[in-house]
């Protein structure tokens, strides 16, 4: 059948679907005189009016659904886009944090070289001082 959306075509052809011809509905749309709408209506029975209308509604609400999950569709890549951009900016920041627990290491290395250098010509000078002390 041929999908309509609130009595207009979508052009679109969907296979296996039993629909009505909405014959009416685009009467309506192209402005026929109402007299000629009222007399096509009056012909067609209830149940095949009332099935019209349930299909219709059918359509309008399978429409609504389908644009609802291509929202949530587009919801969940975003949120897939932004946990990853969270991962690599987490990421960075380990890194960084790693990085500057590295350089603090360093210099505290570095500092504890200096001081023990420091200690190292104390205690030479130390020696120096008690071997010059023997000698007088």
């Amino acid at each position: 059948g041929m999908q309509f959306v609130g009595g207009r075509p979508t052009y679109k052809l969907i296979p296996g679907m039993i629909g009505e011809s909405f014959a009416l509905a685009v009467a309506e749309r192209l402005k026929l005189p109402q007299s000629v709408i009222e007399r096509a209506n009056e012909l067609l029975d209830t149940e095949t009016r009332k099935m019209g209308e349930l299909i219709r509604d059918l359509e309008d609400q399978k429409l609504l659904v389908e644009q609802k999950a291509e929202e949530f569709k587009k919801k969940e890549i975003e949120m897939l886009e932004l946990k990853a951009e969270m991962k690599k900016e987490k990421e960075r920041l380990e890194q960084k944090q790693l990085n500057a627990r590295r350089e603090e290491a360093r210099k505290f290395a570095a500092k504890l070289e200096e001081k023990e250098k420091l200690l190292e010509d104390i205690l030479e000078k130390l020696k120096g001082q008690g071997a010059s002390k023997k000698v007088v």
